[in-house]
Order: structure tokens, then C-alpha cells, then sequence
């Protein structure tokens, strides 16, 4: 009888382990994408301007390592949106380290494409128990290698104010999942560790206005008889721009997170609305 009491002992013993094991071993449960637009009608083939509102949200349930930070994030546009930084400003990562975000702001005015908030809480407890706000901006950066580049600077506020701002780059490049409907993949890599300080990032959204960058003269028309000119039509130009061919837009996260806590995705979908075009002159 001894023994069984002991064997059943050490059964419940071991089940205690086990089970404070598998919470302590809990991982990152996915990642999500939120998009809207105020410019949702378009036409069918032809960009005009549009403004983007976009979040990506990082789901798990504390307690999760502290280790398990993102590391890399992308986000993947529908065909149908082009993004052209024009005649915008181009801010450095120079004129951004150590600013406040009215700071930053001003020394890059033109340069500045969105603005927005995002959130870092406790990995261990959660939001509920710890709850940081930050600031966002988003600035134009020379291009290199042909691709567009963005500058991300986070600060934070309230009890973090203090805290040095975080600079990020995130490159505009060819969506490797063209075939899938995609055109253009925002990657942001080597975000920075927050594991030491016992937080990760929850929610980051940025909103990227109607912003005008510039004209673009388009020769349309038969040559002038009499000048031998070509008419010659000025057509405005923004940093966010979408047609709507197929009824709707997609959109794609994809994160990856230190520490074995995984790579996840998530998708959505926002409807856009053909407009009619304008009928030629006759």
C-alpha cells in the first residue's frame, strides 16, 4: 500500500511538472492583417490616389518567452496598388536617431508618408498587466537598388518616454508571390530585440494619407499640323496608388519570430468598387 501511494505520488508529481512545462513552452499563436481605405472606388484600369490605413496584429496568450520577439515582418499588397515616392523628400536614418517624434517630423517634413501607433505588452502576463503606447512615423528614404526604401521611427511615450526612439528600415520590393495576385511586399528585417526587456510588440499600424508627389506629362493625341507639337497632359501623381480590376484588394502578413516561436501569416481582404471612366470627346 505504501508503494502505491508513493507511484501515485510521484504520477501527480510528474503531471505537475508536465503541465507548468507546457505553459512555460507556450509560442506565438499567429498574426493577423487589418486594412481600410476612405478611396475604395476606382477605375478598372487606371491608378488613381488612395489613402491605406493598415495594422498587423501578433496573437499569443502569456505566458509566452520573452524570447520570442519578431524578427522579420512583410506585408504583401494587392496587384492593383502601386506606391511612387515622386518628387517626396528623402529622410536619413542620420536625421532620425535620438528625436523625439515631433522632432523627426519637422526635420523631415516632406519626406513624411504616415503616421500611426502601435503597442507592447508584458510576455508574461500580458496587456492586462503591462501596457506600453508608441509613437510611429514613416519617412521617405532614398532608393537603393531600385527598390523604395521607408524609414520607420518608433518612440515611446508615457512611462517610456524616456526611452531612446527605434529606427527601422523597411524596403519596397517585387512580392515573390506574384503568381498569387500580389505586387508589391513591404519587408521590414532585423527589428529589434525587445526579449530583455520583457515585452513584445502587439499591434503596429501605420496610416499613409492622399499624398501628392508630383505630376507626370503624358504626350496624348495626334501632332498639331501647324506646331508640329504634340499635346501634352499633366497628370497628377501619388505615393499610394490602386486601380480596381477584380472587385477587390488583397493583402498578406507574414512574421517570423525569434527563439523557436515560429513564422505565421494571415490574410484579408478589402472590396473596391469600379468606377466608370470618363467617355472621350468626340
Amino acid at each position: 500500500m505504501r508503494k502505491q501511494k508513493l507511484l501515485i505520488s510521484a504520477i501527480a508529481g510528474l503531471a505537475v511538472c508536465v503541465g507548468s512545462a507546457a505553459v512555460a513552452q507556450a509560442v506565438i499563436t499567429g498574426t493577423g492583417l487589418t486594412v481600410s481605405s476612405t478611396k475604395t472606388k476606382q477605375l478598372k484600369k487606371q491608378h488613381g490616389p488612395i489613402d491605406l490605413s493598415i495594422t498587423t496584429e501578433n496573437f499569443e496568450t502569456p505566458p509566452t518567452p520573452t524570447g520570442q520577439t519578431p524578427s522579420v515582418t512583410s506585408v504583401d499588397f494587392d496587384k492593383d496598388i502601386k506606391f511612387s515616392p515622386g518628387k517626396l523628400g528623402q529622410c536619413t536614418q542620420a536625421q532620425l536617431q535620438a528625436t523625439t517624434s515631433e522632432t523627426a517630423r519637422a526635420r523631415c517634413p516632406t519626406a513624411l508618408v504616415g503616421t500611426g501607433v502601435a503597442k507592447s505588452c508584458s510576455a508574461l502576463a500580458g496587456c492586462d498587466a503591462v501596457e506600453h503606447q508608441l509613437d510611429v512615423s514613416a519617412f521617405n528614404g532614398a532608393p537603393e537598388g531600385g527598390d523604395n526604401i521607408l524609414f520607420l521611427h518608433v518612440k515611446g511615450v508615457g512611462a517610456i518616454a524616456a526611452l531612446p526612439a527605434i529606427i527601422v528600415k523597411g524596403r519596397l520590393i517585387n512580392s515573390p508571390l506574384a503568381g498569387q495576385g500580389y505586387g508589391k511586399r513591404l519587408v521590414i528585417p532585423d527589428q529589434p530585440d525587445t526579449g530583455s526587456t520583457g515585452n513584445h510588440l502587439i499591434t503596429f499600424a501605420l496610416n499613409n494619407p492622399v499624398l501628392k508627389n508630383g505630376v507626370k506629362k503624358k504626350v496624348k493625341g495626334p501632332k498639331n499640323p501647324s506646331t508640329g507639337k504634340r499635346k501634352i497632359k499633366k497628370v497628377p501623381q501619388y505615393f499610394v496608388m490602386a486601380k480596381c480590376s477584380d472587385k477587390q484588394w488583397k493583402f498578406r502578413v507574414e512574421t517570423t519570430f525569434r527563439a523557436g516561436g515560429g513564422t505565421h501569416a494571415g490574410t484579408t481582404t478589402v472590396p473596391c468598387k469600379q468606377k466608370a471612366a470618363k467617355k472621350k470627346g468626340k
